[in-house]
């Protein structure tokens, strides 16, 4: 049974904030190479975030584009992104899931990368920062302390995540080749990519704080887009 969604309109992008227990019981809507992927997870927990994924994903998308969610089929792109599979639908996608929260992001024509984190997951976010951040990003960061410093860096590290899934290039482009603003007086934007300002002016990039505890952030390949963000 399709689930009613809002119209989704040019310029605009829906956002769904979903607990990972919502889709505990939709394990058979996964494809048969997905459950089992989802059998080998050793924790429940994780296998729980992997079938919320997949599962809302096709619930949702299945709304979006007028199919029952068990017809949804997705063919990951060459970094592993997905599309719908033998679709003619312009919808653009995609998930991220945490702890106990799912976000999905839904785009009529541009692509869209979205990422949510649970912030106790990290430790030492100064090695990490180190290794991903921008020499710029880096300075930012620095000169926060304590708590400033911690939200400065979630901040980043869920807007680069969105950026790169948005792009379709995943970890296999480099952290440190784009800048994002990760400071709460900045405007949410991304800054530079290679260099260019021009380049990241094409960009609509949007914090979100789906929950108390998570950072998320939803990176657009368009300028000027409006955010709807809803929940289940």
């Amino acid at each position: 049974m399709k689930r009613r969604v809002p119209a989704l309109h040019a310029g605009e992008v829906h956002v769904w904030a979903l607990p990972v227990d919502a889709f505990e019981r939709d394990h058979a809507l996964l494809a048969p190479e997905e459950q089992a992927r989802a059998a080998r997870f050793r924790f429940d927990a994780d296998r729980a975030l992997y079938i919320a994924g997949r599962a809302g994903a096709r619930r949702l998308i299945g709304a979006y584009a007028d199919l029952d969610a068990a017809a949804v089929r997705f063919v990951a792109g060459e970094h592993g992104k997905p599309t719908l599979e033998g679709s003619a639908s312009s919808l653009h996608f995609n998930w991220s899931h945490s702890g106990e929260l799912a976000l999905f992001a839904i785009s009529p024509a541009a692509e869209v990368g979205v990422d949510v984190e649970r912030t106790a997951r990290f430790a030492d976010i100064d090695a990490i920062a180190e290794r991903v951040f921008s020499e710029r990003e880096l300075s930012d960061y620095h000169a926060q302390e304590g708590d400033a410093r911690r939200l400065a860096f979630f901040n980043a590290w869920t807007r680069k995540e969105a950026f790169i899934k948005a792009t379709g290039e995943g970890m296999t482009r480099a952290l440190k080749g784009f800048d994002v603003a990760l400071l709460p007086a900045d405007r949410v934007c991304v800054r530079a990519i290679e260099g260019s300002a021009a380049a990241a002016a094409c960009w609509s990039l949007h914090a979100l704080e789906p929950r108390a505890g998570y950072a998320a952030a939803v990176a657009v390949a368009a300028a000027g887009v409006e955010l709807r963000v809803m929940g289940w």
